[in-house]
């Protein structure tokens, strides 16, 4: 049953909610440094999108089959990552709270270089 929403202050509303536009994915909780890595069609190239601009199916129902670009700060050296596989998702779906994520993943400069020895 739906019931009526009685805003005492229809202004801070609309200012909250103004707000909440305003803000840039960083500020709403958005990890921009996690994308999503995609075959481009048969081609043998990718892409990298952040998850929120994704047009695939809801990641919640591909966790498991997704793989990400993952940049990784190393001695204040930008390493880049590819999740080969998911581990563990325990509890990932959920909108708050905690969650654990496990990743198998390689370095993209390795996986760059075995693929060309692989040629």
């Amino acid at each position: 049953m739906l019931t009526r929403c009685d805003l005492q202050e229809p202004k801070t509303f609309i200012r909250v909610i103004a707000g909440l536009r305003c803000m840039s994915p960083e500020q709403l909780g958005w990890d921009t440094t996690m994308k999503l890595y995609q075959q481009v069609g048969d081609s043998v190239g990718y892409t990298e999108m952040v998850s929120y601009e994704s047009p695939e199916e809801p990641l919640r129902q591909a966790i498991y089959n997704s793989h990400w670009a993952i940049d990784v700060t190393i001695k204040n050296r930008v390493e880049k990552c590819i999740t080969i596989r998911t581990i563990s998702a325990m509890r990932a779906a959920e909108m708050c709270g905690r969650s654990t994520v496990i990743f198998e993943v390689v370095k993209l400069a390795d996986l760059l270089k075995n693929g060309s020895d692989a040629e």
